[in-house]
């Protein structure tokens, strides 16, 4: 997982999404309860260090502009970025503070990432209707990083309320998807 890997694939099986890297057969799978990132099981250790055993070294980590406990981590290599954070402890250096931030969204954005159903990065968004008919475009603003985009996957959220939340999304512009944002929410309180 610590090298780049060459075709990626989303796919929604019984309830899950999965995103399967052919160099190492690795996959994300989003369920109702769990998610698997790569070789990362994200409920047995949602943080920054989780990932980096997962992934290796970031290429990147800054602050969130706006949230001083939330960071934006980058794999250029893997075309993977993603925001930890915490509303607990963890202060205001969340770079430093691998083990107290946690994951809250991945978003997937080079040409090698596509979905089960064959949707890529730079479709149109015909195929994008075509393969996922269900799929409504919405902005999602309950999260860190709020998005507009086609919501693929829906799930149910409780806390604070009874809300939906794309579990995977498509980003798109001028026709064309642009990525993929698979939100986690983990960081907690």
């Amino acid at each position: 997982m610590r090298t780049a890997c060459a075709i990626v694939a989303v796919a929604v099986v019984g309830g899950s999404v999965s995103i399967v890297q052919a160099a190492d057969t690795s996959a994300i799978r989003v369920g109702v309860n769990t998610e698997t990132i790569g070789p990362w099981r994200v409920q047995a250790n949602p943080t920054l260090t989780g990932a980096i055993a997962a992934f290796g070294p970031p290429s990147r980590c800054t602050k969130v502009r706006g949230l001083p406990s939330f960071a934006s981590v980058e794999w250029r290599g893997l075309g993977l970025r993603a925001v930890f954070g915490t509303y607990g402890s963890g202060g205001t250096r969340p770079c430093q503070a691998v083990h107290a931030v946690r994951l809250d969204n991945v978003r997937a954005s080079s040409r090698e990432w596509q979905t089960g159903r064959g949707l890529r990065v730079g479709d149109s968004l015909a195929k994008l209707r075509r393969l996922y008919p269900q799929a409504r475009l919405r902005t999602y603003t309950r999260g860190v990083a709020p998005v507009r985009g086609w919501w693929l996957v829906v799930r149910t959220s409780r806390v604070p309320d009874l809300h939906s939340v794309p579990a995977l999304l498509a980003t798109a512009q001028a026709g064309r998807v642009t990525g993929f944002v698979v939100s986690v929410h983990a960081e907690g309180d």
